[in-house]
């Protein structure tokens, strides 16, 4: 494993690892799609009628479309983007590469489809808090559908990459570590995402009456919107440091630790939720202060993710050997990289 050869393999191994995700995430993207989802269709159920303005048949059902032609069209964008991606990081995927006409159209729809959506649901609403609930479910379901289209990617693509040759891992290296960092327009939407939801959620909850929520439950929430964040950070690093063998060691030692970090996370998601389900509230309050807290929590964790995995391809890169590595993009070196790595 001292060889170059050795070194390169190593550090392509470990570039997999980090492509493929954990389980934990991968099912963190399902069931967040799944929430996001389940809150969108109850707020549609219990849309009311107002005087001037379309029938409530017409309206919910103009809703409903838009939230399915959302979803797709944010599936088609990240694959569109993903294909772009690929196709100039690595020469040999250029026949990925999406024609403008192309691009034009996806952007196009999806931007469309956005439009309809906040329409049907935020513009159209009458009251305050269901604006508020549908804009937070908004950003949520193009936050969860492009999380979980990226986590798809890239499994399959750590699957599909474990059998590549020699000559060809070291090639493909490069562009696993651009994926992982994540593009620009991603990572905004996961920051932004992540801000929006606290902002968000604090914002339209203190404007609230003392009539609809007395100001001590109102701080009650926000400490434990907050309690949760941090403590969604904090779980998904104690996560991934139990994946690597080195830190797993480490913390078989520190037991109480981890039993902190996993009891903080549950008590503050349980105090949450159990307070809105308990307080006297309204439908439409109860219902987003259950999709907020469901949505910042999912969003921390969606944003905890990404920064480690930029931190990791850092780290990845500092390695020893690795350097060789990040020279085959240039092509005078590369032919020297892949003969010296060929050799015995």
């Amino acid at each position: 494993m001292d060889s170059p050869a050795g070194r390169a393999d190593a550090s392509f191994h470990k570039a997999i690892i980090l492509l493929r995700g954990s389980l934990p995430n991968y099912l963190l993207c399902w069931v967040s799609t799944a929430l996001s989802c389940v809150f969108v269709a109850l707020g549609i159920t219990f849309m009311e009628e107002d005087e001037n303005g379309l029938a409530l048949a017409t309206k919910k059902a103009f809703a409903a479309q838009s939230v399915v032609f959302l979803i797709s069209q944010a599936f088609t964008l990240a694959k569109t983007n993903r294909d772009t991606h690929v196709s100039k990081s690595d020469a040999t995927l250029a026949v990925l590469k999406p024609t403008l006409a192309y691009l034009i159209q996806v952007f196009g729809f999806f931007v469309l489809a956005l439009v309809c959506a906040t329409y049907s649901l935020v513009v159209t609403s009458t009251v305050p808090e269901w604006r508020a609930f549908f804009a937070m479910a908004v950003v949520w379901i193009m936050l969860s559908v492009l999380c979980l289209s990226r986590a798809i990617r890239d499994r399959h693509e750590a699957q599909s990459c474990e059998s590549l040759p020699a000559e060809a891992q070291e090639l493909r290296l490069q562009h696993i570590y651009s994926t992982c960092r994540g593009t620009l327009e991603f990572v905004v939407l996961v920051w932004g995402s992540a801000l929006i939801s606290v902002a968000l959620m604090l914002g339209t909850m203190w404007s609230w009456s003392s009539d609809v929520l007395a100001v001590e439950r109102k701080g009650y929430f926000s400490g434990m919107i907050l309690w949760s964040w941090v403590s969604a950070f904090h779980l998904a690093k104690l996560v991934r440091d139990r994946a690597d063998p080195v830190k797993l060691k480490e913390l078989s030692r520190q037991v109480p630790y981890q039993a902190l970090i996993v009891s903080s996370a549950v008590l503050s998601t349980a105090s949450l939720i159990v307070g809105a389900v308990l307080m006297p509230l309204a439908l439409r309050h109860r219902l987003f202060l259950l999709a907020g807290a469901c949505f910042t929590i999912s969003a921390a964790f969606f944003l905890a993710k990404l920064v480690r995995d930029r931190q990791e391809v850092e780290r990845l890169k500092e390695l020893p050997g690795d350097s060789d590595v990040c020279a085959i993009g240039v092509p005078e070196l590369a032919g020297v990289s892949v003969e010296g790595a060929s050799r015995p």
